[in-house]
């Protein structure tokens, strides 16, 4: 049995703009973006510029808020690692 969709050029495309593997629309040209603006990996966001931000003001690593600037922090208080509270 014969499968073809005429537009999909691509592994993975689901549309016939979809020219990047796992491309979720037209415009997501890099890998795992989530929006067309998403030019960085894993970026939830346009203003998400660093790895694994949650919100635009996250500049550090796994940050879960704004104030978070140390490593695993659970709220703005916890300044240090591993820390489940302030």
């Amino acid at each position: 049995m014969q499968f073809e969709l005429p537009e999909n050029r691509f592994f993975g495309g689901g549309n016939s703009e979809n020219r990047f593997i796992g491309g979720g629309n037209p415009e997501n040209r890099f890998f795992g973006g989530g929006n067309p603006e998403n030019r960085f990996f894993d970026g939830g966001n346009p203003e998400n510029r660093f790895f694994g931000g949650g919100n635009p003001e996250n500049r550090f690593f796994d940050g879960g808020n704004p104030e978070n600037r140390f490593f695993g922090g659970g709220n703005p208080e916890n300044r240090f690692f591993g820390g489940g509270n302030g």
